[in-house]
């Protein structure tokens, strides 16, 4: 894991930060016992990014955009690269020194692991298989985030709401084939969380 980060703090407090993140993965798995199998894959992931953040009276902004490329290769198979494009937004307006809203936006990817595209069969017992997938592609997820936040002496409130979107997200199917019932992983439709918080203290 190799990672370089530059800050530049302007005469208003407003910041500017720029970065690159390389991560570099290598694996030789060798699976023993029902079935006796080496592989040998590389996975890498890179980020570059800059981001400005300013405030101005009540309201504070945070501007990001990154680039990432993902990268995963096993032998034998065939490998693929994905770019994602990765903006993010933070704004937050205080009302005052222990009251504020704030509203945060991104966009991010997942990406399956290096034991979930291992093209091998692993018997879990007589009845079951567990199948990596080498056709697996990394997601997108898209995250919105909305929080409230009021306290006053030992009283306090605290609201949180966020909601994620994945279009084809990685996730565990089973399915039957003959007599032996197959567990692997699949690019699905889509997957959607809403979460609220409400926490109140005194």
């Amino acid at each position: 894991i190799g990672e370089g980060i530059y800050e530049k703090i302007f005469e208003n407090n407003n910041r500017l930060t720029a970065g690159i993140k390389h991560t570099q993965a290598f694996a030789d798995n060798d699976y023993t016992g029902t079935v006796n199998t080496m592989t040998k894959m590389d996975q890498t992931d890179s980020y570059i990014y800059a981001e400005y953040s300013g405030k101005r009276e009540k309201l504070s902004d945070i501007g990001g955009i990154g680039l990432s490329r993902t990268w995963a290769k096993q032998k034998g198979e065939n490998d693929y690269a994905y770019y994602t494009f990765r903006p993010k937004l933070t704004l937050q307006y205080d009302f005052s020194r222990s009251t504020f809203l704030r509203l945060k936006g991104e966009v991010y990817n997942t990406s399956p692991s290096l034991s979930n595209i291992s093209a091998v069969d692993q018997y879990i017992d007589t009845l079951q298989i567990m199948r990596g997938n080498p056709d697996l592609k990394p997601n997108l997820n898209y995250h919105i985030n909305l929080q409230y936040s009021w306290k006053k002496g030992i009283y306090g409130m605290n609201f949180h709401n966020s909601y994620i979107y994945s279009p084809k997200p990685i996730m565990e199917t089973t399915y039957r084939k003959d007599d032996l019932f197959i567990k692997t992983y699949e690019n699905h439709r889509d997957w959607q969380k809403l979460n609220s918080e409400l926490t109140l203290s005194a």
